[in-house]
């Protein structure tokens, strides 16, 4: 067995993360990788090692995690971000329930490792070759993956065609989500109002027994046993402008929230970020609702892996213009 990889430069941390990715999809094919990081030693045991490996997942993600934050100073930023800003990746170190492409593409969007313009531009350049690196739907930015995932006009869409919008879809996704599992934990006497088109919670206007007002918060939370309204706004921005989001939208409803005939108002926005980061806005609000702390954990475990499954999505139709969702 040879000792762990050498990771010193952006080659070697792609085989690193390959040869993780490789355990992770076909244990059985760990035997044939030649060398073994860290967390893959001592060699498994022939009998167990569909035992062994699932020992190991955990540690295996998290391993991918810390090297690339520590050896990718451009890549790795946003390992770095996540850490500065004191964020929960749940999808990055739960055991189960991510289908293994997207896993891929999580673990390569920590790195930056996705294929787009912006990467094939950056080796191409290295063999001296130029290509484009514009984005391909609105053809005036760099195609990199904060571009894609959060920053595209034609990705977020406009007012007359705002069902289109694809960050709109990873959005409603996660709301559907926290609904579902917030109704299903929270005693009978809490009742919801969303903005959600189809859902059987949507409300068309604030209100008028609380408030005139033309805004209309994405969710209305009532304790109508002790008169308490929560109004939960939710943002899924890039993990880096989380806390941008947050003061925006705390600003946004602080007047509308002094001035609603209940007896307690609680404005409360949170963010979930769009490669799965949980802030802590989000455990606020799971306290303030008096929801267990292992119920909060697993709620946000579900709700940070819809962000990353959605954002793939957004992902995969970066190149097309027509969007099926």
């Amino acid at each position: 067995m040879e000792e762990m990889i050498a990771a010193e430069d952006y080659s070697n941390v792609k085989y690193y993360i390959d040869a993780m990715w490789t355990a992770m999809k076909n244990p059985k094919r760990m035997c044939c990788l030649g060398a073994y990081p860290s967390f893959f030693s001592p060699s498994p045991p022939v009998m167990n090692i569909g035992k062994w490996i699932a020992s190991k997942h955990k540690a295996a993600q998290m391993e991918a995690y810390k090297e690339a934050r520590r050896i990718l100073p451009k890549d790795g930023r946003y390992a770095r971000e996540v850490e500065e800003a004191g964020l929960d990746v749940p999808w990055l170190t739960s055991l189960g329930g991510l289908h293994a492409n997207l896993y891929k593409f999580g673990v390569n969007a920590v790195t930056d490792n996705n294929p787009h313009a912006g990467i094939r531009r950056r080796h191409a350049a290295s063999n001296n070759v130029i290509i484009s690196d514009r984005c391909s739907l609105c053809t005036t930015q760099t195609q990199i993956l904060a571009h894609m995932l959060s920053f595209c006009p034609i990705s977020l869409g406009n007012a007359s065609q705002e069902h289109r919008s694809r960050y709109l879809f990873r959005h409603n996704n996660i709301l559907r989500l926290l609904i579902t599992e917030l109704k299903s934990i929270l005693p009978s006497h809490f009742t919801f109002l969303c903005d959600l088109h189809n859902h059987e919670y949507h409300y068309a206007a604030f209100p008028e027994r609380w408030a005139l007002t033309p805004l209309r918060p994405e969710l209305l939370i009532h304790d109508t046993k002790d008169d308490i309204l929560w109004i939960a706004e939710l943002t899924a921005p890039m993990e880096s402008n989380m806390k941008n989001k947050h003061e925006a939208k705390k600003l946004r409803y602080g007047d509308l929230s002094t001035k609603i005939a209940v007896e307690t108002v609680h404005n409360m926005p949170f963010e979930i970020g769009a490669l799965g980061g949980i802030g802590e806005s989000y455990y606020t609000l799971m306290h303030s609702l008096d929801v267990r702390r292992h119920d909060a954990k697993r709620i946000g475990c579900v709700l940070s892996k819809e962000a990353l499954r959605s954002s793939k999505a957004i992902f995969d139709f970066r190149d097309r213009r027509d969007w099926p969702h």
